[in-house]
């Protein structure tokens, strides 16, 4: 699977993706089919995988929301 990872300084992201199961030696693959990210716009390609972005908070024990 690819391991670049999308960052900025403002969010970090959370990476969801469907994956094959595992292939002989152990190797995931992306799986052909894709989420469909925008549900009125037919323009906005479907996805896979897709980023989420999440925000750390200092006042909640760093727990993501």
């Amino acid at each position: 699977m690819p391991t670049a990872y999308n960052r900025d300084f403002k969010y970090e992201y959370i990476r969801v993706a469907l994956i094959t199961t595992p292939i002989n030696n152990g190797e995931y693959f992306y799986s052909p089919y894709k989420f469909q990210t925008n549900h009125n716009d037919v323009k906005v390609p479907d996805q896979n995988p897709i980023y989420i972005p999440v925000q750390a908070h200092p006042g909640n024990d760093w727990t993501m929301k």
